[in-house]
């Protein structure tokens, strides 16, 4: 038999107690199943979203947001660090290695990606360790996404602002990702994280020096 419940509230645990009634008198005992009610996507008026992770737990995290990789035999990764956040007390540790990805989704939005800008702060051991801003289109396969930049610390070990307009991305819909590939050891910090209406003049970004003289230069 089938229990429908109605008129529960999202993002929030239930507990339900079933037993079997066989007749007067004799009934079973009782069985318990928990479960989690989805979370609403987050719209306009709750914008800007911020989390500095705070008040996640170190091996657990906000049941609006998702966390795995592809190492079948460990549900460690990505993890709550204390080691020199960029504020507060933790951040998010991304490690991966040569065959294995891990990444952070962040939750829904009801606004359209490409209306959206993010930012968050990255450290990593390496300027060669990569960091991917993706979409993704379906979140129980995530070996297929879009990606909308790929992003290296100019410095090692140093806290650095990367700030993304989503208008970049021109694909239909899927949630925001952070994905630290596999194909190469990496081991980047990630801290306060920001997602907000993306603004009518939207702050420059990947600036790069193409040529330098002694007296001139030229930026891109």
């Amino acid at each position: 038999s089938w229990m429908n419940f109605q008129n529960l509230d999202a993002n929030t645990e239930y507990d339900v107690y079933v037993r079997a009634y066989c007749g007067v008198d004799d009934t079973s005992n009782f069985t318990k199943i928990s479960f989690r009610t989805n979370c609403n996507p987050i719209d306009d008026i709750e914008l800007p979203l911020f989390e500095d992770f705070e008040t996640w737990a170190t091996a657990s995290i906000n049941p609006c947001w998702l966390k795995g990789n592809s190492n079948t035999s460990t549900s460690t990764y990505p993890s709550i660090s204390t080691s020199t956040p960029h504020s507060g007390s933790k951040n998010v540790y991304m490690y991966s290695t040569t065959s294995y990805a891990t990444w952070l989704v962040l939750p829904e939005f009801t606004t359209a990606i490409s209306g959206l800008q993010l930012s968050f702060w990255m450290k990593a051991g390496s300027v060669s360790y990569p960091l991917i801003v993706a979409v993704v289109p379906d979140v129980t396969n995530m070996t297929t996404f879009d990606t909308v930049a790929i992003l290296n610390c100019s410095a090692t070990s140093t806290w650095e602002e990367f700030v993304i307009p989503m208008s970049i991305y021109q694909g239909t819909g899927g949630r925001i990702a952070l994905i630290s590939p596999n194909g190469v050891t990496s081991q980047p910090y990630i801290d306060d994280v920001k997602v907000e209406l993306l603004p009518a003049c939207p702050t420059p970004m990947n600036l790069t020096a193409v040529a330098t003289g002694t007296e001139t230069a030229v930026v891109r």
